[in-house]
């Protein structure tokens, strides 16, 4: 790209400033785009005078970039010296395309004159120079009296653009194109490549000028891979009448329905949209499909008429758990009181965080439409060749995690896509389309390339283990895959395939079997990635993974008992011998550090709200050592010893309860007392009085621990009179209620509160 010329010229003609969604964006162009246009200006060039006036075909796959290339194409010739100042007429056959492709132009910046009428296009082409028409082919229809269409430019200097070129203009209005513009210059975009038997396009375009392929736009990121899911046979709804009319429609002629297939779709059409059974059955699999789907985006539900759509509609919004719904057809005030603006609908759907999530379509929206979050595609309308391939690219668009498209067929549409996708060369349509179940062979075999990392660490039924057991089962596989950096990443980029894997091939029952194991990788990875942070976040929060994994439905035992205070269930400690030899076990001292810090970190979070004093002090000498270590007064080697020396003293302290004949929270009074006492109190009086404390605050489990300032005033004068029984004079005392209040409110606050409640 930093070759002088190629900047230059990148800089110069492939950089355009526009809106999206309302904000101001600076485009520039891909490599696809960029050698695209260079090829077809140059053709342009070579095709300057010539008779055919043919300059090519530019076949860039959907949601590359087609319209924004067209933007491109026209402003490296107008700034090139070689054209001098032609006008560029750029024709589509939809009216859908034609606005979205004049809306491209204006948002970049030029000024564009659309054609209104057919007197009104012949008006705005009768110009000696310049200019920027747009209009669909319909408007080159003869008038009345006309036997033919009359000329209305024989500039040689005219440069026709044709959006889907091979749609249209081969045919009659193709050839009125021509009588009017006798010298102009053609050049096809198209989005499908063209048939090899197709010599018309050709005669009337010339060949390819610029090929980027689904294959290589996938692999680029620029466009994500379509997958095909069949639900038609699933839902039992294969009726033999509905299912007879579809093929003999579809095979009777093209799609473009002409004459004599009107009587036929007519046919279908009524007896799909009167069939409410089916309709309301196939809206309730909808939405079980579409909320079992783990992939944050829309879907879009394709009709066979508008009738169909608003029907589809109302049955979609009586599911339980609908999401929002919206339906946009064309002349809506037929079927619809007081419908809502089109364009405010686009604009919400096209919004991710907008509560529309499925919008119902007859034929608008089905092209020329561009919605990156929308994944899924409802189909149940007949269609055919170019129309359903620009159907099905509306899911192709790149966003986020976005693992790929979803077509969900319930009118049989199959065979239909084969015949479509015979269109493109053998080794692209394999990538054109891809059936689900293939997807879930490919989800199966990176679920197995995962679970090879973890291939010494038991974690099936990691469900049915306590929160300290869980947090021991993912540092332990932790040390699996952290004895090299290297190994380290190639697991999290296993696990981030394996999700996308998963989320496209969800709600099948393949990624159901998976769910429990995926989470526990990802909850691994997770920790992971706490080792490489710098440790900021580190004191209020417990292990973000295992937060991950109890906020999931999956999660461990449940670890609070409120009516006995036993807010530890398991008490086994997770400084283990067994997980000090995992650590032994990784090569890198570095890596060494970052699990013993993140392990120490998390065991004295964990244990503080059990025992302030005691948790609190050991806090402090970890943050003392560790910054000793990032300042350089100790080595490494330094470093993991006295961390070594920390997780000995966490596992003394485990058996100090069993010494002193103590449970969890009478020993953290105990601490309270012992370190804050300016006076020498005999051991077992100490124990006595944690003793005490914790029966009083047993007895006292309705106190309303939500008013925090009554709370506190109501404990104190309680030890008081407590250290008083117990022989303290005041002097004594005094310094000592306020930790153990302290202590009071960490162990049992959140836990009474929701009683009180």
């Amino acid at each position: 790209m930093f070759d002088k010329e190629r900047l230059l010229d990148l800089i110069e003609n492939f950089i355009v400033f526009s809106e999206v969604d309302g904000q101001p964006v600076k485009m520039l162009a891909g490599y696809h785009q960029f050698y695209g246009v260079r090829e077809a200006v140059k053709s342009a060039k070579e095709t300057q005078g010539d008779d055919l006036g043919r300059i090519g075909v530019y076949w860039h796959t959907q949601g590359s970039g087609k319209s924004l290339s067209m933007v491109y194409f026209v402003r490296k010739i107008r700034r090139s010296s070689d054209f001098g100042n032609p006008t560029f007429v750029v024709v589509t056959d939809r009216n859908e395309l034609d606005e979205q492709i004049t809306h491209t132009f204006s948002d970049a910046g030029y000024n564009v004159s659309w054609a209104d009428t057919i007197p009104d296009l012949r008006d705005k082409l009768d110009r000696q120079a310049g200019g920027l028409i747009f209009t669909t082919i319909q408007k080159f229809q003869t008038q009345k009296d006309e036997r033919e269409h009359p000329v209305v430019n024989e500039r040689e200097d005219v440069i026709v653009m044709a959006d889907e070129a091979h749609r249209s203009q081969t045919k009659e209005l193709g050839e009125n194109l021509r009588d009017a513009l006798p010298n102009a210059s053609f050049i096809g975009f198209t989005a499908t490549p063209i048939h090899d038997g197709d010599n018309a396009t050709r005669m009337t375009f010339g060949e390819y000028v610029s090929q980027y392929t689904i294959d290589r736009s996938e692999e680029d990121g620029s466009t994500v891979p379509i997958y095909y899911e069949s639900r038609f046979a699933k839902l039992q709804l294969n009726k033999e009448a509905i299912s007879e009319s579809v093929r003999e429609l579809l095979d009777s002629g093209d799609e473009d329905l002409e004459n004599q297939l009107v009587e036929k779709w007519t046919t279908l059409r009524r007896i799909i949209e009167t069939a409410d059974d089916r309709l309301e059955k196939i809206a309730g699999d909808i939405v079980d499909h579409y909320n079992d789907r783990e992939i944050e985006g829309k879907a879009m539900v394709v009709s066979i008429s508008r009738k169909a759509a608003v029907k589809y509609k109302r049955y979609i919004e009586q599911q339980p758990d609908s999401p929002e719904v919206g339906v946009v057809i064309s002349e809506p005030e037929e079927y619809i009181d007081d419908p809502p603006n089109e364009g405010k609908l686009k604009r919400r759907f096209k919004d991710p965080d907008d509560p529309l999530k499925v919008i119902v379509v007859c034929d608008k929206w089905t092209t020329g439409f561009d919605c990156p979050p929308l994944h899924t595609l409802y189909i149940d309308r007949p269609m055919k060749n170019h129309n359903l391939l620009q159907t099905i690219g509306r899911v192709n668009r790149v966003y986020k995690d976005k693992p790929g498209g979803l077509v969900v067929d319930y009118i049989g549409i199959a065979e239909d896509l084969r015949q479509a996708l015979d269109k493109y060369t053998s080794d692209i349509q394999e990538m054109a389309m891809v059936d689900v179940e293939t997807a879930v062979e490919v989800m199966k075999q990176k679920h197995y390339k995962v679970s090879r990392y973890l291939s010494r660490v038991d974690y099936e039924g990691w469900q049915e283990l306590s929160e300290l057991e869980l947090s021991r089962l993912i540092h332990r596989a932790e040390s699996e895959v952290i004895a090299t950096e290297e190994k380290q990443e190639e697991f999290m980029q296993a696990v981030a395939e394996l999700k996308r894997a998963f989320a496209l091939v969800t709600p099948h029952n393949a990624a159901s079997e998976i769910r429990s194991d995926l989470l526990f990788f990802e909850a691994v990875r997770d920790s992971l990635r706490s080792l490489e942070s710098d440790g900021t976040s580190r004191d209020d929060e417990l292990d973000s993974a295992m937060k991950k994994l109890i906020a999931e439905g999956v999660t461990a035992d449940d670890v609070v008992s409120v009516a006995g205070f036993e807010k530890w269930k398991s008490e086994e400690p997770i400084v283990s011998d067994e997980f000090l030899s995992d650590v032994e076990r990784v090569e890198q001292p570095e890596l060494q550090v970052k699990m013993l810090e993140k392990l120490l970190r998390n065991e004295i979070s964990t244990r503080k709200q059990q025992n302030l004093a005691k948790y609190e002090s050991f806090e402090e000498e970890l943050e003392e050592t560790l910054n000793e270590y990032n300042n350089q007064f100790l080595t490494t080697e330094e470093v993991i010893e006295e961390l070594r020396n920390y997780a000995d003293e966490l596992q003394q302290e485990d058996r100090r309860k069993e010494r002193l004949g103590l449970s969890a929270e009478e020993l953290a009074f105990y601490d309270a007392i012992a370190t804050n006492t300016e006076t020498e109190i005999d051991d077992e009086l100490l124990q006595e009085i944690a003793q005490e404390v914790c029966e009083m605050l047993k007895q006292n489990v309705n106190i309303d621990w939500t008013n925090r300032k009554a709370m506190r005033s109501k404990l104190k004068t309680r030890v008081k009179g407590l250290l008083r029984k117990n022989g303290l004079s005041h002097s004594d005392y005094q310094p000592l209620v306020e930790p153990i209040v302290h202590q009071a409110e960490a162990l049992y606050g959140d836990v009474s509160a929701e009683t009180h409640s």
